[in-house]
Order: structure tokens, then sequence, then C-alpha cells
């Protein structure tokens, strides 16, 4: 699988009192490919993985340099078990390589990562009136990075953000038909 992005960037620029526009071109080949497994040997049981590999690099005219925020690798597995009139327990890890950072950025690389999210799902109990979901995202509470990004005025810089460790939602809907 081969695909090429090209994207424009307009800049505007005052200068004396006469506005001056200059357009920037950067091209952003991108190679990769992906594979992915869908199963569902039964009725209560599915799973499904996925992996991609792609390889990037931006070309401003003079200097070839990585697509910041763009991993090589990443990958996702998802396991889902149904308890038949019951509930359903869904299980989604998510892999995630290292991924470089923009050239202006002091930290180079931020590392990879590998997340694991539960969902627990109830059918309608009690004469179909009543339905719960928890979900628990950073099961495992791990401790991972994203690369920060500069405001668009320039003046605001992140240069990695902590991510959530351990969070969740527990939801209850009542029908009240």
């Amino acid at each position: 699988m081969n695909f090429e992005v090209v994207t424009a960037s307009r800049f505007v620029q005052k200068i004396s009192e006469a506005p001056a526009t200059m357009i920037v071109i950067t091209a952003q080949p991108i190679h990769g490919c992906e594979a992915s497994l869908d199963v569902q040997p039964s009725g209560a049981f599915s799973a499904f993985l996925n992996f991609t590999y792609q390889k990037g690099k931006q070309n401003n005219g003079s200097k070839k340099t990585e697509i910041p925020n763009f991993a090589a690798i990443k990958g996702n597995l998802g396991l889902t078990f149904h308890v038949p009139n019951l509930l359903s327990f869904n299980l989604i890890s998510n892999w995630m390589g290292p991924r470089s950072v923009s050239t202006t950025n002091p930290v180079g690389k931020v590392k990879g990562y590998f997340i694991t999210n539960l969902v627990i799902n109830t059918n309608k109990l009690f004469d179909n009136r009543v339905a719960a979901s928890l979900n628990i995202r950073n099961l495992f509470n791990h401790t991972y990075w994203d690369p920060g990004i500069r405001s668009a005025d320039g003046n605001l810089y992140s240069t990695v953000l902590e991510q959530p460790g351990i969070n969740g939602v527990f939801k209850v809907a009542i029908s009240l038909n």
C-alpha cells in the first residue's frame, strides 16, 4: 500500500502597509502496509488484531525530515466475551511505537506505549428497563506521553503532554417507557 499526502500551508506576513502572501507546499510521501484479522468462532467470543507499518518523510523543498508525531509501527488487539442475556466484556489494547516530534521540539522522540481499556456492558435488565456500562481506560495505569503541539500563534508550546492514568466512567440507563 502506497499513498502520498500533499499539504499546503499559507502564511500571511505584513510588510509595510501591504500584506504579502507566501505559499509553501510540502510533500509528505508515506509508504506502508497494514494487516488485520477478525475472528468470531462463536456467538460468545470474537476478536480482532491489526498491525500497521508506515514510513514517511516530509520535504519542504530544501530539507527532508521525519513527519512529526508519526509512529512507524502501531497495532490493536480486541477481545469480546458475551454472557448470553446478561452482559459483555470488551478488552482492547493499543500499541503505539515511538514517535518523532517537530524539529523545534527539544525532546527529539517520544517513547511508544501499550495501554489496555476495558468496557463492561449489561443487557437491559429488570423488565428491559435498566442497563449499565463501566468503561475503564488505561486499565493498568501505564504512564505515557504524547508529543506536544505548538499553538497557531507560536506562543504556547507543550514539549510533551502526560496522558491520563487509569480513569473511567460508570453509566446507568433507565428506560421510563
